[in-house]
């Protein structure tokens, strides 16, 4: 195998062509079966080269004629456990799960390993490539608009493609702070010096606004990262978090305040002259209280064990309603946001999905892409946390105890109108001596 040079492989009709030995990865024997459970497996000569997306399979090195593959691109891999064998893993993918059996656990491990790094390499390409690819989606209003003149930015040089098509692009775009409008950039060259993100948000903001974000709203609403080394706010480093780096791409101060401040009206931002006690009183109206907040809103599949069935989600301050059409007036569905979280990327072979987590049931639901499912999942979990930071603040003391959330339980009287009144308290059949009672 070693020695050979490039050859061609086919499968039916099509021809896979097999680079020469030195772009193999990994190479060796392992057993093969393509039934979850299966008791009969197949010997069979792997192949993983370092930039591919699949893994060849072949009864014998010289066997040009019968090779075979898995794809690995959107696919997880996980030891797993068979009755009666040993050193056993598996590959799921959309389309099929294959088991594997290696003939010791240091192979396995070292398998399973390599194929992980592999796919996880492969699902970082598809978030990058989904992040980078323009947005299609237009409204009515804007197909009768003639299209506007391309921004022209500052020419400036990058260290590589990463960093193009992810933070340099991304702070060019987004050169000012999407709440106090503070342009970020000096002079024509557009060096920006000082920069921080809203993880949750996804939005780009000042040194001043950050440490606001930071204090009011925290990481359960904001999650403020530096783009580059601070004292107080963690830095971001984008190659480590490339998911989150695509979200950011995909939204961007515009999105966002296209959202949280479609509803402006009169109301005066502040300015990059602005005090502190302007600024928190800003975002705790935006953010909080969602005074100006857009009505979020689109279709999302929710996720059976058999099929996909499309709603039309709507997402209210303290709730999401689920139609069954855009036209519906009334939900089929409605979730209360407190105590509610959201996970993304748990299925890796799903990547645009999301799980809604509720204390009564678990949600499965898909958007269009990776993106657009992380834009819901924070535009939810933004929701939720600053729902239950407005129970949160609205707590009384009770006697010298710790704060309790206000929930109205039992009527009880307050104002000169009920001072001679008696408070209702709850019926108990066993105080209850009358005939009622007794019956």
């Amino acid at each position: 195998l070693r020695a050979r040079s490039a050859s061609l492989f086919s499968r039916g009709d099509s021809e896979v062509s097999i680079p020469v030995d030195d772009s193999v990865k990994k190479d060796g024997w392992l057993y093969i079966s393509r039934k979850r459970g299966a008791t009969r497996f197949e010997r069979r000569y792997c192949i993983l080269h370092k930039d591919g997306d699949a893994l060849f399979h072949m009864k014998s090195p010289k066997d040009n004629q019968k090779t075979k593959k898995v794809t690995l691109v959107l696919a997880q891999v996980s030891p797993t456990s068979i009755k009666g064998q040993k050193f056993t893993f598996q590959i799921v993918s959309r389309d099929e799960t294959t088991i594997l059996k290696a003939e010791t656990i240091e192979e396995m491990n070292d398998w399973v390993k390599i194929l992980q790094e592999t796919c996880s390499d492969l699902l970082t390409d598809q978030i990058e490539d989904a992040a980078s690819a323009p947005n299609n989606e237009t409204t009515p209003e804007e197909e009768n608009t003639a299209p506007e003149a391309p921004l022209e930015l500052p020419q400036v040089k990058l260290s590589g493609a990463v960093e193009h098509t992810t933070v340099s692009v991304f702070l060019q775009k987004n050169d000012y702070c999407t709440d106090c409008s503070r342009i970020l950039s000096e002079g024509y060259q557009g060096q920006i010096t000082a920069a921080f993100v809203s993880l949750k948000i996804g939005c780009v903001l000042c040194e001043d606004c950050a440490l606001c974000h930071l204090e009011i709203l925290g990481k359960e609403c904001s999650d403020v990262h530096s783009m580059q080394e601070h004292s107080s706010i963690p830095l971001f480093d984008a190659k480590l978090h490339p998911m989150t780096m695509a979200f950011l791409n995909y939204m961007g101060n515009k999105k966002a305040n296209d959202y949280w401040e479609a509803n402006l009206g009169g109301y005066n931002k502040p300015t990059s002259a602005s005090p502190k006690q302007e600024r928190q009183l800003w975002i705790k109206e935006k953010y909080l209280q969602k005074t100006f907040r857009g009505q979020k809103c689109g279709f999302l599949g929710m996720k059976d064990k058999k099929k996909t069935k499309k709603y039309w989600v709507v997402l209210e301050t303290s709730t999401i309603n689920l139609y069954n059409s855009k036209e519906d007036m009334k939900a089929q569905e409605i979730v209360v946001l407190q105590s509610c979280g959201v996970k993304v990327g748990d299925d890796p072979t799903c990547p645009e999905t999301f799980t809604l987590i509720t204390p009564g049931k678990t949600y499965r639901l898909e958007a269009t892409n990776f993106p657009a499912a992380m834009e819901w999942a924070n535009a939810i979990s933004v929701a939720s946390a600053s729902l239950m930071k407005q129970l949160t603040n609205s707590s009384a003391k009770v006697g010298d105890g710790p704060a309790r959330l206000t929930i109205p339980t039992e009527f009880s009287s307050s104002g000169p109108e009920y001072s001679n009144h008696k408070p209702i308290k709850k019926y108990d059949i066993a105080s209850d001596h009358s005939e009622w009672g007794r019956t």
